[in-house]
């Protein structure tokens, strides 16, 4: 929103140039409720594949995010970290404006399903690892996953 193409390349050119000197890439799809699921695909096919890859995921993971969230885990075998998404995987999704005849009301819906792993009755998906957000963290403004992240993970 508001970058160029070419503002976009140089970015993920950056992402992929920093890969060089860590150890883990953990890509936080926390509070990404959707979009183009073709802006960020090329960059995730170029991840280094000796890379260890966290996803972190919660409940506002969403749409778009789901897909590359499962793109990642497998074909990157990523580890999925955080809460449950907020949507399962195969779902509707894609949506158009309507003008409801009588009211006149311009509403949003859902049009199109996506089965993302098909014939699989999921209807959430869970992390590998489980990480919690309290009450307690929100009261004192605390990531527990960013802790995590920081306590299990090389840099």
């Amino acid at each position: 929103n508001g970058h160029s193409k070419e503002e976009l390349v140089e970015f993920k050119r950056m992402l992929l140039e920093a890969t060089d000197s860590v150890k883990s890439i953990v890509v936080d799809l926390r509070e990404n409720r959707g979009g183009n699921t073709g802006i960020m695909k090329d960059l995730f096919e170029k991840f280094p594949e000796n890379k260890a890859i966290y996803i972190a995921m919660g409940r506002d993971t969403f749409s778009s995010a789901i897909h590359h969230l499962l793109f990642l885990k497998n074909n990157r075998n990523a580890t999925l970290i955080g809460e449950n998404a907020g949507q399962g995987p195969n779902r509707f999704g894609d949506h158009k404006g309507i003008v409801l005849p009588n009211s006149k009301l311009q509403v949003s819906c859902s049009y199109k399903y996506f089965e993302l792993l098909p014939g699989q009755d999921i209807s959430v998906i869970e992390p590998d690892i489980r990480i919690p957000v309290t009450i307690e963290n929100y009261k004192n403004n605390t990531d527990p996953l960013n802790q995590w992240i920081k306590d299990n993970l090389q840099v």
